[in-house]
Order: C-alpha cells, then structure tokens, then sequence
C-alpha cells in the first residue's frame, strides 16, 4: 500500500498512513526502511515501511479512525492558542482540552512530549522587554498588563509618557485618579520618582 507521511502531535514528529484509517508511527529507522507500530495504545499491529509502500505485518485490534487527523489538528490548535493566550498552568490546559476529544483518549499523546511545544507557544507569545522608556510606554494599553496600573481598590491610573527634548530627558508618569481634582488647582507638584531602573 502506498504511505503518506503527515505532521504528528509533537513538533517536528511524524504519523504515517495508508489513506485507510489506521496511523503508525515509527519504532526503528534503518537505512532504506522504517519499522512502524500502530500509534493506538494496546494494538499489536506493525508495518515496514520500504520507500514510499507500506506492508502492515500484524492486524489491528480496533477500528479505524478517519477523523484522526482533524482531531489532533484541532487539538493542537487548540492548546496551544490557551498557551498563548492565558496563564493556566500547562497541564490544566492539556487534560482539559484532552478530555474533550473522545477520539483521542487511548492515542499516544503525551503531555510530557508536548511540554516543550506548550512552552515554546508561551514565551513566543511574550513580548519583548522594552529597551527604552517610549518602548515601555508602549505596554501602558496592553490588555495583558492593565492589572499592573491599577490602584488597590481596582481603579484605574493615569499612565503616561513625557519627553521633555533633549535637555529635559524622558519620563513615565502613574498618576491615581484620586488627585484628579488636585491636579487641576495645585500650584506646585512635587513626585517621588525613580531613576535608571528597568
């Protein structure tokens, strides 16, 4: 039978199958062939692969499932898009959207294997840390950090950046909406302010 060779759950890993159903990975590579073990757990069922045919030498001992590779796309999709998006821990992520793939219960997929995948969603969706203070100024409407520029009792501050030129440098300014009013009719202002840190 002729093989098709398409992405498996972990990076860079690979499934292979025979457009029937059934999905192999594989358990030995040799020069010109491959040794395959059918990825469902508890199966008995291994093929060679020689170039691009594959002769599966033990049945399998369930049905096949054509809606595999939807379903670990999905998936795939799936966890890593919470990974980036959220903060829950890696493996709440995993067992839940695992647990809601019936199809996908009894495969092969590891959290373990997928750990680094999950990780590398995580910090690709990180940010970069500003260099300078217009480049942190930048950050003062990102959804992700508004918790950091409230007040205690939840209100929102006054963020702002002000370049003075060239002889009167940069700064950030946080300012509690509690001194609002205080703002518009002080005739001084004095801020306790904090120089060269990051």
């Amino acid at each position: 039978m002729e093989v098709f060779e398409v992405e498996g759950f972990r990076s860079k890993s690979k499934l292979y199958h025979a457009n029937d159903g059934f999905f192999f990975n594989v358990k030995c590579a040799r020069q010109n062939s491959k040794s395959l073990k059918c990825i469902q757990n508890g199966c008995p069922a291994t093929g060679l692969m020689v170039e691009n045919l594959l002769c599966v030498k033990k049945v399998h001992n369930h049905q096949e499932n054509p809606s595999f590779l939807a379903l670990v796309v999905s998936l795939k999709q799936n966890i890593l898009l919470r990974c980036a998006r959220e903060s829950t821990p890696h493996r709440i992520i995993f067992d839940e959207e695992i647990s809601k793939t019936d199809g996908l219960n009894n495969a092969r997929l590891q959290y373990t294997r997928f750990l680094k995948t999950m990780e590398r969603a995580r910090r690709d969706a990180q940010p970069k840390i500003p260099l300078t203070l217009l480049e942190y100024a930048g950050c003062f409407n990102d959804e992700r950090y508004s918790c950091m520029f409230q007040t205690y009792n939840g209100q929102n501050m006054y963020r702002g950046y002000i370049n003075g030129g060239p002889d009167g440098g940069e700064a950030v300014v946080f300012i509690s909406p509690a001194l609002e009013n205080l703002l518009t009719s002080a005739q001084e202002l004095h801020i306790d302010a904090t120089f060269k840190s990051r």
